[in-house]
């Protein structure tokens, strides 16, 4: 008998049902590697996580080989919070030194994602595919903080 889904497990379902059906298989593969670790946000609860993986998802659905995408935004469902986002080929001491350059600025960390995956995109950059990553395999490093 399988285990009954978790309720963050049942928020991202949820979630899921606002993407394009087209998308929702891929959005099912990232959900899990995004989340890996996480079973609530400190602020928002499962909700709030769901809502994250969505807009993590939707950001991360272009890239191109090499580029390093980065953004800070002050999401309006968060007032008063600053999100700083970067995806790029993983390396070495990259939440470090996020974590570094935001102290010195007197920024309050509350909340790091930082998952690193394995992903397939096409040759303009779209995603096609996610899964765990493996040594000496390329991937991705996502951090969300």
């Amino acid at each position: 008998m399988s285990e009954a889904p978790s309720e963050l497990e049942r928020r991202i379902e949820a979630t899921a049902e606002r993407l394009d059906p087209s998308q929702r298989g891929l959005f099912a593969e990232f959900a899990p590697r995004f989340l890996l670790g996480l079973d609530s946000h400190p602020a928002g609860g499962e909700s709030m996580l769901a809502t994250l993986t969505l807009e993590a998802f939707a950001w991360a659905s272009r890239r191109m080989p090499g580029e390093i995408k980065a953004r800070a935004r002050n999401p309006e469902d968060r007032p008063g919070h600053t999100v700083v986002e970067v995806l790029q080929d993983d390396r070495p001491f990259i939440v470090d030194s996020l974590r570094i350059a935001l102290a010195r600025m007197g920024a309050q960390e509350r909340l790091v994602i930082h998952p690193v995956m394995w992903v397939r995109r096409d040759d303009e950059g779209r995603l096609q595919g996610v899964g765990p990553a493996h040594n000496g395999e390329p991937s991705e490093s996502y951090v969300y903080g």
